[in-house]
């Protein structure tokens, strides 16, 4: 099976690719012009100009890929052009061309295009309220694919992930990479008292990825997490403290008491899937987990 994978550097791409390589899948890393550096590393890496349609559809049709999963998604606030382009116009692209190639496309999403005031965990038939601008261009890259695959495009909405990236900036990083950054700086961590999570592991959203890059019975959207809830300070202090951080508690700053719910209901995916979600304690193993070497 050839698979093009778009954000390979992230800590999910990095974890989707090594699990398709076990299966010996070939994965094109497919980077943008702009992070070409990354793209030396890796000998089956591609890199293109990600908002030339053209550039994209040159790319794709030359190579007829089985699958094609997009896991980018651009958080740089600084620059609401690129958030557009990456979180919006591109998966409209890779949906439009891989309905064009009966390609099985898979689309990355999140829990931020909710607004965590449910007092029970969100359904994937609930309705969306973003309330930033990141939030809002994720939905709308999840309208476009809806509207532009009318096969079977899917759409995978996850929460806060484990694991590791090779992102620089800090929007860019995994959230726990991001946090130990802020927390090893002179800037503090700055959460909402009461923001309940629902975290898993980079390397377990790989599974399942792979898992669906290998049936096309399931479409549409679904929601995956691990199995537990947490208030987002006792999961901070957990990963400060699995980082090897003395006093976690003294890098955070709590700000507003507002309540915030971003669990996720795992139905109808969970009993349509071999993948298992993990608990809390499960998921820092599966993080810490280190293959071993093997010597032929």
């Amino acid at each position: 099976m050839k698979i093009f994978l778009f954000g390979p550097s992230s800590s999910l791409g990095i974890a989707y690719k090594k699990a398709a390589k076990r299966r010996n899948y070939t994965v094109y890393s497919i980077h943008n012009i702009l992070e070409s550096s990354l793209a030396t590393e890796d000998p089956e890496s591609v890199t293109i100009d990600f908002s030339d349609p053209s550039a994209i559809q040159k790319l794709i049709f030359s190579e007829w890929p089985d699958v094609i999963v997009n896991g980018l998604k651009s958080t740089n606030t600084a620059d609401e052009k690129e958030m557009v382009t990456i979180n919006v116009n591109l998966p409209k692209y890779l949906a439009q061309i891989s309905h064009h190639l009966s390609a099985r496309y898979i689309q990355l999403s999140s829990t931020q295009i909710f607004d965590g005031f449910n007092d029970s965990p969100y359904r994937s038939t609930d309705k969306p309220n973003p309330t930033d601008f990141i939030g809002q261009t994720l939905l709308l890259g999840e309208k476009a694919v809806l509207n532009n695959n009318t096969l079977d495009p899917l759409i995978l909405r996850i929460p806060e992930i484990l694991g590791n990236s090779t992102e620089k900036h800090t929007e860019n990083q995994s959230y726990n990479d991001r946090l130990v950054t802020i927390a090893q700086s002179t800037e503090k961590i700055k959460l909402q008292k009461q923001r309940y999570i629902q975290p898993t592991s980079a390397s377990n959203v790989a599974d399942l990825l792979l898992e669906l890059s290998e049936r096309r019975d399931l479409h549409g959207i679904f929601h995956w997490a691990g199995r537990e809830v947490i208030d987002e300070y006792s999961f901070v202090k957990m990963i400060l403290s699995n980082a090897k951080i003395r006093n976690p508690e003294d890098r955070i700053e709590m700000l507003s008491e507002e309540k915030q719910n971003f669990s996720i209901e795992l139905s109808p995916l969970r009993e349509k899937v071999k993948t298992k979600a993990l608990s809390i304690p499960e998921l820092f193993d599966d993080f810490n987990y280190i293959e071993p070497l093997y010597v032929d």
